[in-house]
């Protein structure tokens, strides 16, 4: 029954080994070509042995095992050179690999050639026995111990020098599992082959059921999250299964024509397992990835959260900074303007005015700067109290006159003929208030601006109309982001600002409970501002969420 072992063998390497390859089409990686050329190898060297057990004639049991002693130097080659790529920190050595296949290629040829290896065969109650050759033997035996400690003592020292724990992990995994797996081939297979020429001896079967362990450590080690995958294994499991059972069913065919047959079937029952394992593979593949990318992209939100907190914490701390000596400033001009100082002069009054007007610019800027970091974190807080809303708007309109054109025309309409109330925070509504005709100032240049306010019952409505440059529909939809500003404003001279007006404003309708809204016919055509808020809130205090 040795034979049935060494075939397990055989489909095991080929099965590792062709998972190797098509995971080495999506890696492309140096080190699993190379590992797939030791199983490859592995394959060749258990096939000798097959051969070597049930062929019918001793000639054709020669030819075998010579087959197999070729195999066992290329488990050598490859083994060198897998330690030389791995880990895969440096080029690939073309000049190390064209040695090695030449090497190989001429090394094979001598042992492949009649009589240079195997003199005869022998039988005994165990099986058969063969006849070495010396010098040859001994010349195999040296080659192939030789590429094999260069290529253990590789390992070694990159297990000693590894740094990462991953590498030495991996590092480990496939030092001991070469020294556990190939060790019975070189004791049963290279040692005790007797040297002396003319000796029998028996080849022992245990070397390529041991170098099974190779296989499986290399492939821990490379592919954890790959062919050791509960789906891929299962898939590996049933193609294996095929395969054995089309083997077998070759390997004792009854005639010639039957063994054709049986091999077609075993083909094609190969191909089918390639590429269902290949698919499985693939499909791990593709859900190991979007896991990866989900981890990234979770990371990366996590930090644009720090990084907007940090945003805020800064906005924050400079608005405070700015409003105080901003604060002190205004106050003295002030001081100035009314002649607490003594009078001024005809020159002076004008660029105080000017001075007043900028620091009053500047302070609404920082005051937008203080909203929006409150909004974002999130910290916005309201009170609600029982509010006139005329109050409100004839305070905004007598604080925007002095600003107002002359060839703009400004006029605030109360629809609902007396006075209207409703709880809400007055210093917010009067922020939407001012930054609506603000707006329709800086973005008309001749005609009129009406405020409106209407009673709707449960609600209260204000609205801002001008006659100014109006809105396209794309603008329409995000006029009310951060940051906005349209293109035609951008292009417009001495019409600045940040973009944060109407985006506050509409978080501070948004904490009343109540709708925003903006409406125009197209460019050049005017537009419509407007709010309405509830007349009661539910609760006399609350925050807005970023």
């Amino acid at each position: 029954m040795q034979w049935q072992f060494v075939f397990i063998s055989l489909i095991i390497f080929f099965t590792v080994g062709a998972g190797a390859y098509f995971i080495k089409r999506y890696k492309f990686a140096t080190h699993f070509q190379a590992f797939g050329w030791i199983l490859v190898s592995a394959a060749l060297w258990s096939l000798g042995m097959i051969g070597f057990l049930v062929a019918q004639t001793d000639s054709l049991a020669l030819f075998w095992l010579e087959v197999g002693h070729v195999g066992g130097l290329w488990i050598g080659l490859w083994l060198f050179y897998f330690a030389y790529v791995f880990p895969p920190s440096r080029p690939r050595p073309h000049f190390l690999l064209r040695w090695l296949l030449g090497f190989g290629f001429i090394f094979s040829i001598f042992l492949l050639w009649p009589g240079n290896l195997l003199i005869g065969i022998t039988h005994a109650s165990w099986g058969r026995d063969a006849f070495f050759v010396s010098e040859s033997v001994q010349l195999f035996s040296a080659a192939l111990l030789c590429f094999w400690l260069f290529g253990v003592a590789i390992f070694y020292k990159r297990y000693k020098k590894a740094e990462d724990k991953i590498s030495r992990r991996q590092l480990a995994y496939i030092f001991w599992g070469v020294i556990l797996g190939s060790s019975p081939g070189l004791v049963f297979n290279v040692f005790l082959t007797n040297p002396l020429a003319g000796q029998q001896s028996q080849y022992f079967w245990l070397g390529p059921i041991s170098g099974v362990l190779i296989a499986i450590a290399i492939s821990f080690a490379l592919y954890k999250n790959y062919l050791f995958h509960p789906k891929v294994l299962i898939g590996e499991i049933f193609a294996f299964c095929l395969v054995l059972f089309a083997a077998g069913s070759m390997l004792f065919a009854g005639s010639i024509v039957e063994t054709i047959w049986q091999f077609i079937i075993l083909v094609f029952t190969a191909i089918f397992g390639f590429f269902l394992v290949r698919s499985i593979l693939q499909e791990v593949q593709r859900l190991e990835k979007t896991r990866e990318l989900k981890k990234l992209l979770d990371d990366a939100n996590w930090k644009l959260k720090e990084l907007e907190h940090s945003k805020n914490d800064f906005l924050s701390i400079a608005s405070h900074q700015l409003r105080t000596p901003l604060s002190v400033i205004k106050g003295y001009i002030s001081l100035l303007s009314d002649g607490d100082y003594g009078e001024l002069d005809k020159k002076t009054t004008p660029i105080l005015n000017n001075i007043a007007y900028s620091i009053e610019r500047l302070m609404h800027l920082v005051d937008q700067f203080l909203d929006l970091s409150q909004i974002e974190s999130g910290k916005m807080q309201f009170e609600f109290t029982r509010t006139e809303m005329n109050i409100l708007i004839e305070h905004v309109t007598n604080e925007l006159k002095s600003r107002l054109p002359s060839k703009i025309k400004m006029s605030f309409v109360n629809e609902a003929k007396n006075k209207v109330f409703a709880e809400m925070d007055g210093d917010k509504i009067v922020n939407v208030i001012f930054n609506f005709v603000d707006n329709a100032i800086k973005y008309t240049e001749k005609g009129t601006i009406k405020i409106i306010l209407r009673d709707l019952g449960d609600k209260v409505a204000v609205s801002v109309v001008d006659t100014g440059i109006g809105l396209s529909v794309e603008d329409k939809e995000k006029v009310f982001s951060k940051f906005f500003r349209s293109k035609d404003v951008l292009t417009a001279v001495g019409r600045s600002g940040t973009g944060l007006g109407l985006y506050i404003a509409a978080k501070f309708v948004a904490g009343h409970k109540g709708d925003i809204w903006c409406d125009s016919l197209g460019k050049d055509k005017g537009s419509e501002f407007g709010f309405s808020v509830p007349v009661k809130q539910e609760l006399k205090a609350t925050q807005v969420a970023a």
